[in-house]
């Protein structure tokens, strides 16, 4: 049976909205939460501005359909990134970042988590031997930062346990 708009908005706006995002054992982690509840905005949004209630797409599907866009933008800003950073660069922006998560409001952050993990002054990093890196951060658009974002939480969270950083930038065509 089909559900209009105003159930499916009342159904998600009674759920737990942490329990759609985080595994039971991640639940207690204040981080992981606020990620969840920031992230949970953008993506109620999405979903409740296009129930396509006469078109036969489930909120499942209109969810597979949004995910299919954003993977879509991802590989464009990945073309984007071919042969800008090197591995040793990579890896640089990799170990600033550790295991971080970010949230929508946090993608475009990157350059001041690097340049604080590097140990530099915001804006007095020309006399760094990593300028050319900072530069390079700063040129980025947000569609190429995004794509960057992602691939680093792909490298730490999953492909690191099984490939080293070169072979991950080739796997991804990157280098």
């Amino acid at each position: 049976e089909k559900m209009s708009i105003t159930q499916t908005k009342n159904t998600v706006s009674n759920e737990n909205i942490i329990d759609k995002f985080l595994s039971q054992d991640a639940k207690d982690n204040p981080k992981l939460n606020a990620i969840a509840r920031e992230s949970s905005v953008y993506a109620f949004e999405y979903l409740f501005a296009r129930s396509y209630e006469h078109s036969g797409l489930t909120d499942a599907g209109v969810t597979a359909l949004g995910l299919a866009r954003l993977n879509w933008l991802l590989h464009q800003g990945r073309l984007e990134l071919i042969g800008l950073f090197t591995p040793s660069e990579f890896a640089v922006i990799s170990s600033a970042l550790e295991d971080e998560i970010c949230g929508p409001g946090s993608i475009l952050r990157l350059i001041g988590t690097v340049g604080y993990d590097l140990g530099l002054e915001p804006n007095f990093f020309d006399d760094s031997p990593h300028a050319y890196l900072m530069h390079k951060l700063l040129s980025l658009s947000s569609l190429q930062t995004l794509a960057l974002r992602d691939l680093l939480e792909e490298y730490r969270h999953v492909a690191m346990r099984k490939m080293t950083c070169v072979e991950f930038l080739n796997k991804k065509g990157l280098i």
